[in-house]
């Protein structure tokens, strides 16, 4: 099947069983980039964990994709932080 034709199911199932990472990690970060909440189809968000959960090895072998991957973490803490603080304001406006 060509990379292209891959949906996010997919991607989760692949990088978990840690295969093909050198070419699936890419095409999951530029995805995550975009959404740090897509769906593999289990839940929400686990997508993106499945890729936090390659091994620590990996990513100190490929700098530039681990550099990728602070980006979605901060793109994660940044919209997580937002929601909160929306949270938070609702809360005390209506509780």
């Amino acid at each position: 099947m060509p990379l292209c034709e891959l949906d996010n199911k997919d991607l989760r199932l692949l990088i978990g069983l840690q295969m093909g990472l050198d070419f699936l990690l890419p095409l999951a970060l530029e995805k995550l980039i975009q959404n740090p909440f897509r769906s593999g189809d289990l839940y929400t968000g686990d997508f993106f964990c499945s890729v936090l959960k390659v091994e620590k090895e990996y990513w100190k072998e490929h700098k530039e994709l681990k550099n990728e991957l602070d980006e979605v973490i901060g793109t994660y803490e940044e919209v997580r932080k937002t929601i909160e603080e929306h949270i938070s304001k609702y809360r005390k406006d209506r509780l």
